[in-house]
Protein backbone atom coordinates (compact mmCIF):
# COMPACT_ATOMS: atom_id res chain seq x y z
CA UNK A 1 0.00 0.00 0.00
CA UNK A 2 1.00 3.33 -0.40
CA UNK A 3 0.11 6.34 1.23
CA UNK A 4 -0.75 10.28 -0.67
CA UNK A 5 -0.70 13.84 0.64
CA UNK A 6 -3.66 14.85 2.37
CA UNK A 7 -5.53 17.85 2.64
CA UNK A 8 -8.84 16.45 4.07
CA UNK A 9 -10.30 16.62 7.14
CA UNK A 10 -9.16 13.33 9.20
CA UNK A 11 -11.58 11.38 11.26
CA UNK A 12 -11.06 8.51 14.41
CA UNK A 13 -13.43 5.69 14.33
CA UNK A 14 -13.71 3.44 17.19
CA UNK A 15 -15.84 0.15 17.57
CA UNK A 16 -15.71 -1.19 21.29
CA UNK A 17 -17.72 -2.45 24.01
CA UNK A 18 -17.68 -5.98 22.63
CA UNK A 19 -17.19 -9.00 24.76
CA UNK A 20 -14.50 -10.72 22.57
CA UNK A 21 -13.27 -14.37 24.08
CA UNK A 22 -11.06 -17.10 22.50
CA UNK A 23 -12.16 -18.00 19.08
CA UNK A 24 -11.54 -21.71 19.70
CA UNK A 25 -14.35 -21.75 22.58
CA UNK A 26 -16.50 -18.58 21.69
CA UNK A 27 -16.45 -18.44 17.77
CA UNK A 28 -19.62 -19.90 17.43
CA UNK A 29 -21.65 -18.04 19.95
CA UNK A 30 -22.86 -15.40 17.27
CA UNK A 31 -20.85 -12.80 19.22
CA UNK A 32 -19.83 -9.16 17.59
CA UNK A 33 -16.32 -8.80 16.34
CA UNK A 34 -14.86 -5.38 16.04
CA UNK A 35 -12.30 -5.82 13.01
CA UNK A 36 -15.86 -7.19 11.14
CA UNK A 37 -17.95 -4.73 12.41
CA UNK A 38 -15.34 -1.63 11.39
CA UNK A 39 -15.06 -3.03 7.88
CA UNK A 40 -18.78 -3.58 7.47
CA UNK A 41 -18.79 0.36 8.39
CA UNK A 42 -16.21 1.50 6.10
CA UNK A 43 -17.58 -0.69 3.75
CA UNK A 44 -21.61 0.81 3.60
CA UNK A 45 -19.58 4.44 3.60
CA UNK A 46 -17.67 3.51 0.57
CA UNK A 47 -21.16 2.06 -1.03
CA UNK A 48 -23.08 5.19 -0.07
CA UNK A 49 -20.15 7.13 -2.01
CA UNK A 50 -18.50 8.40 0.96
CA UNK A 51 -14.79 10.03 0.27
CA UNK A 52 -13.05 7.37 2.59
CA UNK A 53 -9.00 6.81 2.32
CA UNK A 54 -7.70 5.11 5.43
CA UNK A 55 -4.65 6.87 7.54
CA UNK A 56 -4.56 3.66 10.12
CA UNK A 57 -6.37 0.58 10.82
CA UNK A 58 -5.75 -1.12 13.97
CA UNK A 59 -8.16 -4.01 15.73
CA UNK A 60 -7.11 -7.24 17.23
CA UNK A 61 -4.49 -8.27 19.65
CA UNK A 62 -4.21 -11.81 18.78
CA UNK A 63 -5.33 -14.41 15.70
CA UNK A 64 -6.53 -16.75 18.09
CA UNK A 65 -8.66 -14.10 19.84
CA UNK A 66 -11.98 -12.71 19.05
CA UNK A 67 -11.18 -8.56 18.83
CA UNK A 68 -12.85 -6.15 21.31
CA UNK A 69 -12.11 -3.10 19.81
CA UNK A 70 -10.88 -1.79 16.23
CA UNK A 71 -9.76 2.05 15.62
CA UNK A 72 -10.01 3.46 11.90
CA UNK A 73 -8.52 6.66 11.22
CA UNK A 74 -9.12 8.31 7.50
CA UNK A 75 -9.17 11.10 5.49
CA UNK A 76 -12.52 12.39 3.86
CA UNK A 77 -13.81 15.36 1.64
CA UNK A 78 -17.40 14.13 2.57
CA UNK A 79 -19.36 16.11 5.28
CA UNK A 80 -18.81 15.16 8.57
CA UNK A 81 -22.76 15.07 8.59
CA UNK A 82 -22.49 12.74 5.69
CA UNK A 83 -20.47 10.34 7.31
CA UNK A 84 -22.39 10.86 10.69
CA UNK A 85 -25.67 9.56 9.10
CA UNK A 86 -24.19 6.66 7.06
CA UNK A 87 -21.99 5.47 10.05
CA UNK A 88 -25.25 6.19 12.53
CA UNK A 89 -27.39 3.85 10.04
CA UNK A 90 -24.73 1.01 9.94
CA UNK A 91 -24.59 1.31 13.85
CA UNK A 92 -27.98 0.62 14.36
CA UNK A 93 -28.07 -2.27 12.00
CA UNK A 94 -25.48 -3.91 14.27
CA UNK A 95 -27.24 -2.90 17.24
CA UNK A 96 -30.02 -4.74 16.40
CA UNK A 97 -28.08 -7.93 14.62
CA UNK A 98 -26.36 -8.12 18.05
CA UNK A 99 -28.64 -6.27 20.58
CA UNK A 100 -28.50 -9.62 22.86
CA UNK A 101 -24.61 -10.69 22.36
CA UNK A 102 -22.99 -7.32 22.31
CA UNK A 103 -25.27 -4.92 24.07
CA UNK A 104 -22.56 -3.24 25.39
CA UNK A 105 -21.52 -2.14 21.66
CA UNK A 106 -20.73 1.47 20.88
CA UNK A 107 -18.99 3.58 18.14
CA UNK A 108 -17.56 7.14 18.17
CA UNK A 109 -16.22 9.54 15.85
CA UNK A 110 -13.82 12.00 16.70
CA UNK A 111 -12.00 14.39 14.43
CA UNK A 112 -7.70 14.55 13.91
CA UNK A 113 -5.56 15.74 11.10
CA UNK A 114 -2.82 13.68 9.29
CA UNK A 115 -0.82 14.57 6.65
CA UNK A 116 -0.96 11.13 4.36
CA UNK A 117 -4.07 8.43 3.63
CA UNK A 118 -3.94 5.73 1.32
CA UNK A 119 -5.78 6.04 -2.09
CA UNK A 120 -9.03 5.31 -2.48
CA UNK A 121 -7.91 2.00 -4.86
CA UNK A 122 -6.37 0.93 -1.74
CA UNK A 123 -8.59 1.25 0.67
CA UNK A 124 -11.50 -0.02 -1.21
CA UNK A 125 -9.05 -3.25 -1.82
CA UNK A 126 -8.54 -3.32 1.52
CA UNK A 127 -11.64 -3.09 2.89
CA UNK A 128 -13.37 -5.11 -0.01
CA UNK A 129 -10.53 -8.05 0.69
CA UNK A 130 -12.12 -8.45 4.43
CA UNK A 131 -15.50 -7.94 3.70
CA UNK A 132 -15.05 -10.50 1.51
CA UNK A 133 -13.44 -13.38 3.16
CA UNK A 134 -15.05 -16.16 4.64
CA UNK A 135 -15.25 -15.24 8.91
CA UNK A 136 -16.61 -16.70 11.94
CA UNK A 137 -17.73 -20.09 12.42
CA UNK A 138 -18.11 -22.61 9.20
CA UNK A 139 -19.30 -25.94 10.25
CA UNK A 140 -19.88 -27.70 13.46
CA UNK A 141 -19.69 -31.77 14.14
CA UNK A 142 -22.66 -34.07 13.61
CA UNK A 143 -21.03 -36.62 15.41
CA UNK A 144 -20.23 -34.71 18.64
CA UNK A 145 -23.20 -31.93 19.25
CA UNK A 146 -21.10 -28.29 20.58
CA UNK A 147 -18.39 -29.15 18.56
CA UNK A 148 -16.85 -26.29 16.50
CA UNK A 149 -15.21 -28.48 13.24
CA UNK A 150 -14.40 -25.44 11.05
CA UNK A 151 -13.99 -21.78 12.12
CA UNK A 152 -12.11 -18.65 11.14
CA UNK A 153 -11.38 -15.82 12.85
CA UNK A 154 -9.96 -12.43 11.96
CA UNK A 155 -7.92 -11.84 15.17
CA UNK A 156 -5.64 -8.57 13.87
CA UNK A 157 -5.51 -6.26 11.11
CA UNK A 158 -2.93 -3.26 11.07
CA UNK A 159 -2.37 -0.87 7.59
CA UNK A 160 0.36 2.03 9.00
CA UNK A 161 2.97 2.87 7.99
CA UNK A 162 3.22 1.47 4.04
CA UNK A 163 2.18 -2.08 5.38
CA UNK A 164 -1.36 -3.68 5.79
CA UNK A 165 -1.16 -7.03 7.97
CA UNK A 166 -4.40 -8.99 8.22
CA UNK A 167 -3.92 -12.50 10.06
CA UNK A 168 -6.45 -15.09 10.62
CA UNK A 169 -6.60 -18.18 12.56
CA UNK A 170 -7.88 -21.19 11.00
CA UNK A 171 -8.99 -23.69 13.44
CA UNK A 172 -10.36 -27.28 13.19
CA UNK A 173 -9.30 -30.89 14.43
CA UNK A 174 -9.28 -32.35 11.08
CA UNK A 175 -5.60 -31.86 9.51
CA UNK A 176 -7.11 -31.54 5.93
CA UNK A 177 -8.99 -28.81 6.57
CA UNK A 178 -6.76 -26.41 7.62
CA UNK A 179 -4.12 -27.32 4.43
Amino acid sequence: VSYEDNHDPVYVLTVKGISGGHSGSEISKEKGHAIQFSIRLLHLLIKNKVDVRIVELNGGLKDNAIPRECVTMFASETSVEEIEKVLDKGFNNLKEQYQYTEPQLTIELEKTNAPKALSKEDTKDIVSTVYLCPHGFIAKSIEMNGLTLISLNNGVIKVSEGNAEIRYSIRSPLEGVRD
